[in-house]
């Protein structure tokens, strides 16, 4: 039976309590329907863009959201077809379906569909290697088990999964190690890191951790890949006896990181639960949602405030204003030079 081996550090009980912090406040918060519904989008294509990133995609953001919302993109094939697939996976993982053995290679069969078909959604029947090229030189860097112990490794692994969600284990432990441990045993020809990426997205969206559908963990692991790799190679070196505590520490920093950036996100619009039991739900503009932040802080603002504040042109605000006016959202004090704009409930 699977069995990691780790310690929660200050750094991972303080990135836990600071995750479930800004978790609360995430799905507790009126989000205003269309404008959650468009963040989910987003953080669908950064996860798209970042986790085939990290894989040598050479797309930007802009190419994978226009690939999204089903615009001709000039660029490699098979570019555009790691991004189709792991788009068609978080629509596969937002069902979230049973933490199964099958689960996990439906899971690598949809990422690689039409880019390397034979293999694809089985268990390798070869040895595999993970290399680096480091000045030109490529070097093995880590050796995973032999392809006869696959199949029971990933079959402890379930296991530890399901026994570790009875013995209410954290969420976020559990996707962390789940995370590891499928990368170290690297159980498909291609496709593992992306897999491993996904399954441990589901883990948290079965578990309690969907957040709205909000986060994009591929984002953080991009930004700095040196030290997604470091962190996983911690535990490689010595798989026998391997101990997770430092993976842990930069998997729930992650977590903590996302969470936090979501919170920040919403939190201008969703801090004021009286704004929404008067005035309703609307759908506002990332201009506008920093023009209500504004006006709950400092009380009032003026045109010209707006424009400085948000960055756009004298007409951009009138029509914003007019448009926030129109929805009772804000109302008109003063008159001609003196004119400024105060929040309907205060």
């Amino acid at each position: 039976m699977y069995t990691p081996k780790y310690g929660i550090s200050n750094d991972i009980l303080r990135n836990l309590n600071r995750t479930s912090a800004a978790h609360n406040l995430i799905v507790n918060a009126p989000l205003i329907p269309k404008w959650e519904a468009r963040l989910k989008k987003e953080a669908m294509i950064r996860s798209a863009h970042f986790s085939t990133s990290i894989e040598g995609n050479k797309l930007t953001l802009d190419e994978v959201k226009a690939i999204f919302e089903g615009k001709k993109v000039y660029a490699k094939q098979r570019d555009k077809q790691e991004v189709i697939n792991y788009k068609k996976v978080l629509e596969f993982i937002d069902k979230e379906p049973e933490l199964t053995i099958e689960t996990i290679k439906k899971i690598n069969e949809i990422t690689l569909e039409k880019m390397d078909e034979e293999g694809r959604g089985e268990f390798r029947k070869i040895q595999n290697y993970i290399v680096r090229k480091k000045d030109g030189i490529r070097e093995i860097v880590y050796t995973p088990p032999a392809a006869s112990e696959v199949p029971i490794l990933m079959q402890d692994l379930v296991k530890w999964i399901n026994k570790s969600v009875k013995e209410d284990v954290s969420p976020i432990i559990i996707a962390g190690i789940a995370h590891y441990e499928f990368v170290s045993v690297h159980p498909f020809v291609e496709g593992n890191g992306r897999t491993a990426r996904a399954l441990a997205t589901l883990i948290l969206y079965k578990l309690g951790y969907d957040t709205k559908r909000l986060f994009s963990l591929e984002e953080y692991y991009d930004q700095d890949l040196t030290r997604y790799y470091s962190a996983l190679q911690s535990g490689q070196k010595n798989r026998n006896g391997e101990d997770l505590t430092y993976w842990l520490e930069y998997f729930t920093e992650g977590i903590a990181s996302e969470m936090t950036r979501i919170e920040k996100q919403i939190l201008d619009v969703s801090r004021d639960r009286i704004l929404k039991e008067k005035i309703g739900q609307l759908e506002l503009n990332p201009r506008q949602i920093k023009a209500v932040a504004y006006l709950q802080k400092k009380g009032k603002m003026t045109r010209s405030e707006y424009v400085k504040l948000t960055k756009c042109s004298p007409k951009t605000a009138n029509n914003d204003l007019h448009e926030m006016l129109d929805k009772q959202l804000i109302k008109q004090k003063g008159g001609g030079k003196y004119t400024f704009y105060v929040l309907t409930h205060v």
